[in-house]
This record gives structure tokens, C-alpha cells and sequence, in this order.
């Protein structure tokens, strides 16, 4: 048992090593030598960890999906099964995008290493993609509306491109940096407005307010239709 217990506190001193060096330079120039001199081990201790560095990357990166997603499977279980089941929960929950930004906030040293990293087997880039894009598709709205002058594929790609941006934001805007979930919100629905011209026509002040009446006079419209 002893040595189970040192193994893994090598392996901890070796990853966070790992995560240091990357965060303080790059990860193209660190060699293994230099992993050895901040974690304070013989080169033969760290092959019985570790083949390369790139194995320290792929490892960290897989443990830290598994953990996250762990998380957002325990959130969703613990806020009650028979209500997570239900399309309102899975419609209008934004449990996915909180639980990933405040696993960003409390693994910041390691996150922002993994976005330093590009390999065939590390990509941050592509999990928050994918992890975005599915959540769009699946979504049960755009599952059940079905409307052939949509293109959901391009709308999932803008959806996931939009909170890739706001990871990119949280790793390489310095580790002070926080940006609370109401402001990230607020961020959102600025870009949108600005996008479809709404803060452009109407002073700042009055786009939100112009959004909801206009949202209130299409459903009135769309009422007296029926």
C-alpha cells in the first residue's frame, strides 16, 4: 500500500511538473530532462510513469474528460432523474455550459496547458466543439421542428464556435481573469444583437427591450392568426 501511495505522489509531482513547464513556455521545446529537474526525478522513475511528454499530455487530457464529464452526469442526476428525462429540462438548461465554465475556473493551470497543446490525440479545440454541437443537435426542439429552410448542421457549428471562443477567453486571458456566468450571458446576448444589427439601430439601453417587445408582438401576431 505504501508504495501505491508514493507511486501516485510521483506521478502527481510529475504531472504537475508537466503543467508548470508547459504554462511557463511551450510545449514543442520542453524536454523530458527538464520535467526531471522540476519534479526531482531520476530518469528511470519517470519511465515507469511515462513514455514521453506526450504521454503526460494524453493523459491528463483523457483524465480530464472523464472528469468533467463525470461531473455534468452526477449534476444531471442529482437535480432529479425524472425532471433531467423530461424535453423542458433538456430544452432550457444551461446546466451544460455553468458546470464547463466553472470546471474551467477551478482547473485553470491545467486547462490553459491542455490549450497550449495540439497533438493527433490532444485537442481541446475539438472537445468543446463536439461537446457543443451535440448538445445543439440533440437538442429536442431542433430534433421535433422540423424545417427544411434550416441548416442545423451550420447552427451547431456557430453555437459550438461561440463558447470555444469563451474558452479560448478563460485559458489565455491570464489566470486572474474570471468572468462570471450573468456576465458571460450578457457577453452572449450583446454579440448576438450586434450581429443581427438590433444594437446598431436601437441605443444599447433599449436593444433588450426592443428584442422582448418585438418576441411579445410576433407570438400576439401569430395568436390572432390562429
Amino acid at each position: 500500500m505504501e508504495k501505491g501511495l508514493q507511486y501516485r505522489r510521483t506521478d502527481r509531482a510529475i504531472m504537475n511538473a508537466f503543467i508548470k513547464l508547459v504554462n511557463q513556455g511551450s510545449f514543442e521545446k520542453l524536454t523530458v530532462q527538464e520535467i526531471l529537474d522540476e519534479a526531482l526525478v531520476s530518469r528511470n522513475t519517470f519511465y515507469a510513469h511515462y513514455r514521453d511528454k506526450y504521454d503526460i499530455a494524453e493523459q491528463l487530457f483523457k483524465k480530464y474528460k472523464e472528469d468533467f464529464l463525470k461531473l455534468l452526469k452526477e449534476s444531471y442526476t442529482d437535480i432529479g432523474k425524472e425532471w433531467a428525462g423530461t424535453s423542458q429540462f433538456q430544452e432550457f438548461s444551461d446546466l451544460p455550459a455553468r458546470l464547463f465554465f466553472q470546471f474551467y475556473q477551478e482547473h485553470k493551470d491545467l486547462i490553459y496547458a491542455l490549450n497550449k497543446i495540439k497533438t493527433d490525440k490532444v485537442d481541446m479545440d475539438q472537445f468543446v466543439s463536439q461537446l457543443f454541437r451535440e448538445r445543439y443537435l440533440c437538442a429536442p426542439s431542433n430534433q421535433t421542428r422540423q424545417n427544411p429552410e434550416r441548416n442545423l448542421e451550420l447552427e451547431a457549428e456557430i453555437y459550438a464556435s461561440v463558447y470555444n471562443a469563451i474558452a479560448h477567453y478563460y485559458s489565455f486571458s491570464g489566470s486572474n481573469v474570471t468572468l462570471p456566468i450573468p456576465h458571460m450571458e450578457e457577453a452572449l446576448c450583446h454579440v448576438f444583437l450586434y450581429s443581427i444589427g438590433i444594437i446598431e439601430k436601437h441605443c444599447e439601453e433599449d436593444a433588450f427591450s426592443y428584442v422582448m417587445d418585438t418576441a411579445k408582438q410576433a407570438k400576439e401576431r401569430k395568436e390572432n392568426y390562429q
